[in-house]
């Protein structure tokens, strides 16, 4: 069965507005990335959390896309590979 347009507008106005919340959580975490970088109790672990989630909302925005998550990200190829199975995301 066909969607009608409507359906169509609808579940792309949902999938838009997705998008949107997730690059929203996107800035929010690059905000506090430089907020911890800048910080002088550093926690490596906090930083690790933060690059899990920037991985796998970039390969969400890029619909799972490897290479150009891994550019959205200005990572090379090999190194976003290997933090998709450091943080094992699929």
């Amino acid at each position: 069965m066909k969607d009608s347009n409507l359906e169509v507008f609808a579940k792309t106005a949902k999938l838009e507005q997705k998008k949107r919340k997730l690059i929203n959580k996107l800035n929010k975490l690059d905000k506090k990335l430089d907020k911890i970088k800048k910080s002088n109790d550093f926690d490596p672990s906090k930083l690790l959390l933060d690059e899990k989630y920037r991985v796998q909302i970039a390969l969400y925005l890029n619909d799972g896309h490897r290479k150009n998550a891994a550019n959205s990200l200005g990572m090379n190829e090999r190194t976003f590979y290997r933090r998709l199975q450091k943080y094992d995301v699929s």
